[in-house]
């Protein structure tokens, strides 16, 4: 990240890669809250343990 700020160009793994990553990582906490298989797109993305307050 900092040799990306320094030489003025995009970090290898950016902001597209994170979210999806995280989209999986909630996909599988949906899917073990529910016991049914996660599909994505995730149609309600908001954080899975908030939704189980």
């Amino acid at each position: 990240m900092v040799n990306s700020i320094r030489e003025n160009r995009q970090p290898q793994l950016g902001g597209a890669a994170a979210l999806t990553s995280l989209e999986c990582v909630a996909a599988v906490y949906e899917s073990h809250f529910t016991g049914t298989r996660a599909t994505l797109p995730l149609r309600d993305r908001r954080h899975p343990l908030i939704k189980r307050l």
